[in-house]
């Protein structure tokens, strides 16, 4: 009985965020079949659409299907349902990003097309679920944008996916999910000229500004606080604002005016987001490889958008995206970003990971703390590690997570950032404190407060306090890149080493224990590599100490 009722307790804590509307778009889902409206007819086709051109995105040698670090080879006839396959792989045959691969060749795309079309009618499992038709909408529309015919039987399907999409939409999960959903309707729209096409785009544009309004705050952050999405999110802004640029009388000013402000303020905000290496953060959910490369994104919005890039930093550069939660520096090739930030937005918290007060540490261009990033979406209990807090760069206490994370991507009672501020910061020195509230829940009613004391490109310095009432356990994580391994030393501290080459020390804070332990890091989707951790414990009366300082071996003592 004790153990229904702590699930019931849970649900109950995890849809109390959700907004009504979406309470009553699950139940549809839940009871009801999609919906699988009569097909129309072929509208004509506006094309060319004369945009810009895209960023190039990360692609395979050879032609294969290779997604989430999974590569197959082609067969015929194409399994589109490969049940041995993640369910991440199976929507990813299905996404068609492989249109816009040059290792296909133009009669390998036109026969996968007809061959999907042959094998995949309206409503089929993973094929017609709207995210994926989101996606396969637009990689179809930006192909046939650059055929000089497109057969009669693929317009036929694309418009009727966009017909069934407009039926579909993903008003329960909402978040990126609903951006995508109408930019694919623009893009159906455009491509188009007819009255069910004219819906289609005023239904889009309408969505699409709305969640633009919405999910990008003030810093230029997109609201599921993940700098891959993030980057994801960039190019649909991107994308629209490309279209709206190249058939200006099917777009109003002032919609033009709003996403050139938004698209804007997301590229800079990916820009200051940027490590040392050139590559994003692995905060909340994010792989390496996912969105386009940062550096084509921006050069993307300097062709729509004559966006402006900042030169390299030759002075420490504060970053301070207080609507966001992130926090940190850049100089050079040298990077340091906290994470103090909301889990997510409360009714769509799926990306978010228990990695509050957590950091990322690039010297030299090169990535050395990290964070242990994301391997895939499946439920399973290597997921939920991911998502839980001792994945991360942060303090775990009695054994719980900040937030209650569960499922693949549910979120009960959840951690809230408190006072995250960058209280100096100068030429040589930064300080940056912050809190958060996750474990009140526990009977000891406690809160996390973390500093951190840096001098740039010599030391940084970590010091957690555990306020509460009562016994407590507090374990620290500090995760180091592949490569890296560490070494106890005979004065109680740790050095970090590239080969035989000592290029960090870590000096745990007295009465904490640390201990070396094996752990792996998941930069990419599908991939997953040995890294060694510091766990640096204490345990006692509340309020608690503990911490670390990390140095270059000739770093001077903190003063």
């Amino acid at each position: 009985m004790g153990g229904i009722i702590e699930r019931l307790a849970r649900y109950l804590l995890t849809i109390r965020w959700l907004r009504v509307s979406q309470l009553y778009w699950f139940v549809v889902r839940r009871f009801l079949p999609p919906s699988n409206p009569a097909e129309v007819a072929i509208e004509a086709a506006r094309s060319p659409l004369a945009v810009s051109a895209y960023p190039r995105i990360v692609q395979p040698v050879r032609a294969e299907f290779s997604f989430i670090g999974i590569n197959k080879p082609i067969a015929r006839p194409v399994n589109w349902h490969p049940e041995d396959q993640p369910r991440l792989w199976r929507y990813n045959l299905h996404y068609f990003d492989y249109l816009l691969w040059e290792s296909f060749s133009t009669e390998q795309k036109a026969s996968l097309i007809d061959d999907w079309i042959a094998a995949n009618p309206m409503g089929t499992v993973n094929a017609w679920e709207p995210y994926t038709i989101s996606l396969r909408i637009v990689n179809w529309a930006k192909y046939f944008d650059t055929l000089e015919r497109v057969p009669d039987a693929w317009r036929s399907s694309l418009i009727n996916q966009a017909n069934w999409l407009l039926a579909n939409l993903e008003y329960h999960i909402l978040a990126n999910h609903f951006l995508k959903n109408a930019k694919a309707l623009i893009y159906a729209g455009t491509c188009f000229m007819g009255q069910r096409s004219a819906v289609m785009l005023r239904k889009g544009v309408a969505a699409f500004e709305q969640e633009v309004i919405e999910q990008i705050l003030d810093d230029g952050g997109h609201y599921e606080r993940s700098v891959m999405y993030h980057g994801i999110v960039l190019e649909d802004l991107l994308d629209v604002l490309n279209l709206a640029q190249a058939q200006p009388q099917l777009f109003s000013q002032a919609f033009v005016a709003r996403l050139t402000d938004a698209a804007m303020r997301a590229a800079r905000f990916l820009e200051d987001m940027l490590h040392g290496d050139g590559d994003i953060a692995l905060f909340n959910d994010a792989a390496l490889g996912i969105a386009p490369p940062p550096a084509e994104l921006l050069a993307y919005a300097e062709r729509v958008g004559n966006y402006e890039r900042r030169p390299r930093p030759h002075a420490p550069v504060l970053i301070d995206k207080a609507a966001s939660g992130y926090f940190g520096y850049r100089l050079a090739d040298e990077s340091f970003l906290i994470d103090c930030g909301d889990i997510a937005p409360d009714y769509q918290p799926g990306h978010g990971h228990c990695d509050m007060l957590s950091f990322e540490l690039c010297l030299d261009g090169r990535r050395v703390v990290v964070d242990t990033g994301t391997y895939g979406y499946e439920t399973d209990e290597r997921r939920l590690y991911l998502r839980g807090t001792a994945a991360h760069n942060t303090v775990v206490v009695n054994g719980q997570n900040q937030s209650e994370v569960w499922g693949g991507f549910r979120v009960a009672r959840r951690a809230r950032p408190k006072g995250a501020r960058v209280e100096n910061f100068s030429a040589t020195k930064m300080t940056f404190r912050g809190g958060h509230d996750g474990y009140q829940r526990l009977s000891q009613r406690v809160t996390h407060n973390r500093s951190f004391e840096i001098v740039f490109g010599e030391s940084w310095e970590v010091r957690d306090s555990l306020q509460g009432k009562g016994e407590a356990e507090a374990a620290s994580y500090l995760h180091f890149a592949p490569g890296l391994e560490l070494r106890q030393e005979a004065d109680g501290h740790w050095s970090v080493l590239d080969g035989e080459r000592v290029i960090l020390t870590v000096s745990p804070e007295q009465g904490c224990d640390a201990a070396a332990i094996e752990t792996e890091y998941y930069p990419n989707f599908g991939v997953a590599l040995s890294k060694a951790t510091l766990r640096v414990a204490a345990r006692g009366v509340l309020p608690l100490e503990l911490g670390y300082r990390i140095a270059r071996p000739a770093a001077k003592p903190l003063t």
